[in-house]
């Protein structure tokens, strides 16, 4: 899966699944035939061409497949739905877990931790993305950091950083 982190991470950082930073999900759960280098090369190129995105925070909804998982979503403007195409046409040959929250089905989110959360009308400004290892093997519900590829980094938008309630996150 690729997210781009609310604070910054690194290759080879591990967390629990419980324990997820908060994170936007950029391109759901995949699989693919292709190694790690393989997708975390192709990522990075997709990158090269990607500014870094401002969003703002919507409603919250519950996901997942019994509809039990709060989130808050994230307003879907054109530069967030142009980063998942671009990222998921540069991925090349992988397969998505659920096809249908891919292209026009997608939606960005950040799902709620036990101890933090954002709220509607929080603005985040996301300046990396990372591949992380969705794969059930990790052990004890463990999960790594497997690429981790900057988004170019223009101005800042206008407006959005003097917001009062402007995150201030990377």
């Amino acid at each position: 899966m690729v997210v781009a982190p609310l604070t910054p991470l690194e290759v080879g950082d591990r967390f629990a699944t419980r324990d997820w930073p908060l994170h936007v999900t950029v391109v759901p759960t995949f699989f693919s035939r292709a190694s790690v280098t393989q997708v975390a090369t192709a990522l990075a190129a997709s990158c090269g061409s990607l500014p870094a995105v401002t969003a703002v925070v919507g409603a919250d909804a519950l996901f997942g497949p019994r509809q039990t998982v709060p989130v808050s979503e994230v307003v879907m403007d054109p530069a967030l739905r142009a980063a998942h195409a671009v990222l998921v046409e540069g991925l090349g040959d992988i397969e998505p877990e659920s096809p249908g929250f891919w292209g026009e089905g997608f939606r960005a989110h950040i799902t709620h931790r036990r101890d933090h959360r954002l709220h509607p009308g929080d603005i985040v400004r996301l300046t990396q993305v990372t591949l992380v290892d969705m794969e059930p093997g990790q052990p004890l519900g463990m999960r790594a950091v497997l690429a981790v590829s900057p988004l170019l980094t223009p101005g800042p938008a206008v407006g959005a950083e003097s917001s009062p309630r402007a995150q201030g996150f990377t």
